[in-house]
C-alpha cells in the first residue's frame, strides 16, 4: 500500500498534498513502518502537511520515523483533529 500512495502523492504538484493516514484498529509490523518511512522519505517534496490518527509507537521510534521521512508528521487522538490541523492555512 506504501508504494501506491507513494503514486499518488508524486503525481501532484510540489508542496501541494495534505496527507491524512487513519491507523485506528492496524497494528503496524517493522516491514510496514520501515516502507512508510521509505515512502514518506520519497514523497517528502510533494507534501505540506502529515497527520496520523490511531499510531501507538513509541516515541523514540516515531522520532526515528521523522528522521527518516525527513519532514514533520504530526500525531492526532481523533480524525477531526487532524482534519482540523490538514485544513488550516
Amino acid at each position: 500500500m506504501a508504494r501506491e500512495v507513494q503514486q499518488v502523492i508524486t503525481a501532484q504538484p510540489p508542496g501541494s498534498v495534505r496527507v491524512l493516514a487513519d491507523f485506528t484498529g492496524a497494528s503496524i509490523t517493522g516491514d510496514a513502518l520501515r516502507a512508510i518511512a521509505k515512502a514518506a522519505a520519497a514523497n517528502r517534496r510533494y507534501v505540506w502537511r502529515t497527520a496520523w490518527v490511531g499510531v501507538s509507537l513509541p516515541e523514540a521510534q516515531f522520532r526515528a520515523l521523522q528522521d527518516v521521512a525527513g519532514r514533520e508528521i504530526h500525531r492526532f487522538a481523533t480524525r477531526e483533529e487532524a482534519l482540523r490541523f490538514l485544513t488550516e492555512d
